[in-house]
């Protein structure tokens, strides 16, 4: 976390407990800007980008809960930044013959 320029901590309960909880506060004890994202927001993808340019965020540390207590958050943190860093044109379709 101190090497980094900030961090994102992805959590599917609203609720910051445990591991993430102790993190945002290293963030905070190291004046390091954090972000947290929660399967129920909307535009997280939006917010993290905001996030990002704001805070000129080159080195990013990408924490939250294990797998073990939240099965979905791997699934949830890999679509959060594919669609944040990697974004499709909105015109952009893949589909097969017959669909759409």
């Amino acid at each position: 976390m101190r090497a980094s320029d900030g961090t994102v901590i992805f959590t599917i309960s609203p609720n910051l407990t445990g591991g993430s909880k102790k993190t945002a506060e290293l963030a905070a004890k190291h004046h390091k800007p954090w972000i947290r994202l929660h399967s129920g927001l909307h535009e997280r993808e939006r917010l993290l980008l905001q996030f990002l340019t704001e805070h000129n965020i080159a080195t990013l540390n990408v924490a939250g809960s294990r797998a073990s207590k939240e099965p979905d958050v791997y699934k949830f943190v890999k679509q959060t930044l594919e669609n944040t860093l990697f974004p499709r044109p909105a015109s952009f379709w893949l589909g097969g013959p017959g669909e759409g």
